[in-house]
């Protein structure tokens, strides 16, 4: 009989990651070992998914058609079927969105989401469903994004960003600042304080705009994944 021998470090680590503690277990009894490069992080949803997208070039508020949209249009059984759909793609100039990108206002290139009149150019929504196959946890959303952005998985707000934190969802809240320059095509990365089982799911996403006149809107390189397991070098 053979036993697995584990560094000191990586016993400490288990102790509090029971997926690792599983895989290390699986590893000895199939009679090998399992190194540090075998943990890698897990695309949920790639940089590449297609999206369902709603952007009102009228300037009127979604909830004029639909009764508490703002407070329904990110759970799983919203009938997003009305809304078009479009492919996201990686690059300083793709992505869904209008007008000018980068420092160089270089031509946007992705899916047009269609410029609306000025003062009206407020606040996109977008939505994506997706399948786990086990339980996921440690969380990472990166994106490039400007302006603001509020992120909900499975109905719950996850993430804002550039958003007042104490104010509701609305189609005229807009961003606090303005990104422009090379943070508009920085790919951004937020750490997640969520879990999710097994099962499907749904992203969704209001990208909202600094003010009525800009000259832009976008959103780009989106993806969700799991985070690269910590190494105890110690």
């Amino acid at each position: 009989m053979s036993f697995l021998l584990m560094p000191a470090s990586v016993v400490r680590s288990i102790r509090f990651r029971p997926a690792l503690a599983k895989l290390l277990c699986l590893g000895a009894l199939a009679g090998g070992t399992i190194t540090g490069n075998n943990l890698q992080a897990e695309v949920l949803v790639p940089n590449d998914a297609t999206w369902r997208w709603l952007h009102p070039t009228d300037g009127k508020d979604p909830a004029e058609k639909v009764e508490d949209f703002h407070k329904t249009f990110f759970n799983a059984d919203f009938d997003d079927a009305k809304w078009k759909e479009g492919q996201d793609k990686a690059g300083a100039h793709d992505g869904f969105g209008y007008g000018g990108v980068g420092e160089d206002e270089g031509d946007f290139t992705g899916v047009d989401l269609g410029t609306p009149t000025s003062e009206n150019r407020k606040t996109a929504y977008l939505r994506h469903k997706f399948v786990t196959k086990e339980d996921q946890e440690n969380l990472v959303l990166k994106c490039q994004r400007d302006d603001g952005i509020i992120v909900y998985i499975d109905g719950k707000e996850v993430l804002r960003n550039n958003v007042e934190k104490d104010k509701a969802d609305a189609y005229d809240l807009f961003a606090n600042v303005t990104v422009g320059g090379t943070e508009e095509t920085k790919v951004n990365t937020f750490k997640l304080d969520t879990k999710l089982p097994a099962g499907e799911h749904v992203i969704a996403i209001s990208l909202h705009n600094r003010e009525g006149g800009s000259s832009d809107l976008r959103v780009a390189e989106i993806s969700l994944e799991t985070a690269e397991p910590e190494q105890d070098d110690k």
